[in-house]
């Protein structure tokens, strides 16, 4: 089996002895000009995982439990001399949020501020995308990152070195970060993602989005990349533009894995978006992306056809419309390709019925046509999610939903239809 690289294991052995010397500094009785300023080591969060009241030196500490099944935490924060530090190492399932570039994994992460705002992470396990993902333990992932709470006020900063191996081979080796700016009316961020094991850039990100006087939100995303857009990547780069409200990505997701997923595919996004809120409630938006592929599973069609699509995305989203607290979405879609047409039109909704449970109702229409003289397509997906939590510890998920589809080819017709109930328990330890 491969071995960790140097890197990584320097890492470790740096976070050891920073682990304990830090400890060293906790426990050690000051002297008497600093006796008034020694405060005892504090815990971050109590029994439920929650933050413990008034402890002011975590309040930036990352949540002890994301999404998924279960995970132990033990945090101390530590200020001796009126710094602010907070060291902490969780072992569980589905570590991780939203909030850093390593994702989320089944093992160790360890988090460790620093004074000025600096934080830094390391993670050790298996990569998880969704809750639901079978745990394969071929797949490991190593990583350190580095990142800046605020610097010199709007700025921050965030590095990255990250592995995934399978079955004991190196499968992907990146490096790189990102530098955001934000403020309430004006933004941007850019991201470098380099392969080093294909000594080439897998991915370059720049976006900015503007709030116009009037409460229009403007935005553009230019996107140039060689391999699908990871999970991980994908949550925070949509956890970064939450600082304006009406900054879209509108990435295709879908698309630029189809052309880049054999590892011989590029693709260049360029989109545009515009967001207008119609009042406190209701909020109307719509994007236009273009893509530009070559290689990938469309390299003989790039040869004889430019291979360059069309996406287009409008939104009519409302909160509290009919029940309190309640989010409705109302989305369109539009896609043209060299392959063909392809609309769409979904609804999905949530809605807090008592206390403990929470409705989600999802209805999606696609309609698929590859040209007049070819076979065309309707497909209808409803979907109905029931989940039951009493506490944040425990919780039962009822699921049930199908598909119908109906295709039309010459004078002959073919429908279809399938459904699903699933039941799911949910419990943290």
């Amino acid at each position: 089996m491969k071995q960790i690289n140097v890197l990584m294991l320097a890492y470790w052995v740096a976070g050891l002895l920073g682990v304990l010397l830090s400890g060293g500094v906790a426990y050690a009785i000051p002297d008497a000009q600093h006796a008034a300023s020694v405060a005892p080591v504090r815990t971050c969060i109590d029994g439920t995982g929650n933050p413990v009241p008034g402890n002011d030196i975590c309040r930036d500490a990352p949540e002890v439990m994301d999404r998924g099944a279960a995970a132990g935490s033990s945090e101390l924060c530590i200020d001796p001399f009126d710094t602010r530090q907070c060291f902490s190492v969780r072992l569980g399932r589905h570590i991780g949020s939203d909030r850093d570039i390593l994702g989320e994994l089944d093992g160790i992460r360890v988090d460790y501020s620093m004074r000025g705002g600096l934080k830094l992470h390391g993670i050790a396990g298996f990569p998880v995308s969704t809750s639901g993902e079978t745990f394969d333990p071929a797949r490991k992932v190593f990583g350190i990152s580095a990142a800046t709470k605020r610097l010199a006020r709007p700025w921050d900063v965030n590095g990255f070195l990250l592995e995934q191996q399978n079955d004991g081979n190196t499968e992907n080796r990146s490096m790189g970060g990102i530098v955001r700016y934000t403020q309430p009316e004006w933004s941007w961020l850019v991201y470098l993602d380099y392969d080093a094991a294909e000594n080439s850039w897998g991915a370059t990100t720049a976006s900015g989005a503007w709030k116009i006087p009037s409460g229009t939100t403007l935005s553009a995303t230019l996107d140039r990349r060689t391999q699908p857009i990871p999970d991980r990547q994908l949550t925070y780069l949509q956890q970064s533009r939450s600082v304006l409200k009406g900054w879209d990505l509108a990435l295709p997701v879908d698309q630029v894995a189809a052309y880049t997923r054999d590892g011989n595919g590029e693709v260049s996004t360029l989109a545009v978006g515009v967001s207008q809120a119609l009042s406190r409630r209701i909020q109307l938006s719509g994007d236009l992306a273009v893509l530009e592929a070559g290689g990938g599973i469309h390299a003989e069609a790039v040869k004889t056809v430019q291979a360059r699509e069309y996406l287009y995305h409008s939104r009519l989203s409302g909160n509290s419309l009919l029940l309190p607290g309640d989010h409705n979405n109302l989305d369109v879609r539009y896609n043209l390709s060299p392959a063909g047409r392809v609309s769409s039109v979904a609804f999905d909704a949530q809605y807090k019925m008592a206390p403990h449970w929470n409705v989600t109702p999802v209805l999606r229409c696609d309609h698929r046509s590859a040209g007049p003289d070819n076979p065309s397509s309707w497909v209808i997906s409803p979907v109905l999610k029931m989940d039951y939590r009493p506490n944040r510890h425990s919780g039962l998920q009822i699921k049930a939903g199908g598909a119908w589809a109906r295709g039309i080819e010459a004078e002959t017709v073919d429908s279809r239809g399938s459904y699903f109930v699933s039941l799911a328990y949910q419990s943290r330890f």
